[in-house]
């Protein structure tokens, strides 16, 4: 039951997340939008990292992992200014729902790279959600 919550919490925070940008475009421009949003995400991921560490969580330091780590802040960093400038050009109800479809490149790349299986109900949903979100977007 607690997993249903936290999905509950990540669509809110990202369907809030998008609607707040595409409003701020209203006002600002996307680099400064970029600015100050990667601003923000500093200090606020500073805030929780200093939270972790008094509260004595454990960081690992194996290079792997902290490449992949970096990997992972490189195209997200790229994902969002490629999101606030494609999202200052057109209107949110069709951009939103068009880049919700990123989890099914990670499907198939993990279904490949990490030997993840997909079955057979997984694979019509995502046919369903590539549907879903074309017709949202029209």
């Amino acid at each position: 039951m607690e997993i249903y919550a936290y999905f509950i919490l990540i669509l809110l925070a990202w369907g809030l997340w998008g609607f707040f940008g595409k409003y701020a475009l209203k006002y600002i421009s996307p680099t400064s939008l970029i600015l100050f949003e990667t601003i923000g995400a500093i200090v606020i991921q500073l805030i929780v990292v200093i939270f972790l560490f008094y509260y004595k969580y454990r960081f690992e330091t194996n290079p792997t992992g902290i490449t992949l780590a970096v990997l992972t802040a490189l195209f997200g960093v790229i994902g969002t200014i490629l999101f606030f400038f494609t999202l200052s050009k057109t209107k949110a109800s069709v951009l939103v729902p068009l880049t919700a479809l990123y989890p099914v490149i990670t499907v198939i790349l993990s279904f490949i790279f990490l030997k993840e299986k997909v079955t057979l109900v997984q694979s019509v949903g995502i046919v369903l959600a590539i549907v879903a979100s074309v017709l949202l977007s029209i």
